[in-house]
């Protein structure tokens, strides 16, 4: 595991029936639920993890993008780790699924390096490209924003 990298992740959420509007919601209350029902260590965990940023997209049908930003891969692997048996009950459970899931990583070393920006012109670090493309450019291209 490296501490050298910060981790984006998207990934859109499909929760049938959920009543509400904001899935990402809902799915953190049925983390909730799962850990008063299950007493589960690991979904404690996933409950207390901390994001450097969480960028809500839009709710498209029953599906829901979010993209969370990570401080590093062990931050990451962590979450990926704890969230297991609650996606496996929830998927269970509620028939919730997880449609599309998208990591991308960028090394603290390389945040800082200027790239020119062939879009807008101008220069921007690696660190802005790749969050650009995962909060912004990725949820739109697959129809959030």
């Amino acid at each position: 595991m490296s501490h050298q990298n910060k981790i984006f992740y998207y990934m859109e959420v499909k929760l049938p029936n959920h009543t509400g509007t904001d899935i990402i919601g809902g799915m953190k209350n049925l983390l909730a639920e799962h850990i008063a029902a299950t007493g589960s260590k690991k979904s404690m965990v996933a409950g207390e993890t901390t994001f450097s940023s969480v960028v809500l997209h839009n709710v498209v049908g029953d599906v829901q993008a979010v993209t969370l930003e990570f401080i590093n891969e062990r931050n990451y692997n962590t979450y990926i780790q704890a969230t297991s048996e609650f996606r496996a009950w929830v998927e269970a459970n509620y028939n919730a699924e997880y449609v599309f899931e998208k990591v991308s990583a960028t090394s603290y070393s390389a945040m800082a390096a200027g790239k020119t920006d062939s879009v807008n012109g101008g220069i921007e670090t690696y660190y802005e490209g790749i969050k650009t493309y995962m909060v912004v450019e990725l949820p739109t291209s697959r129809g959030f924003k």
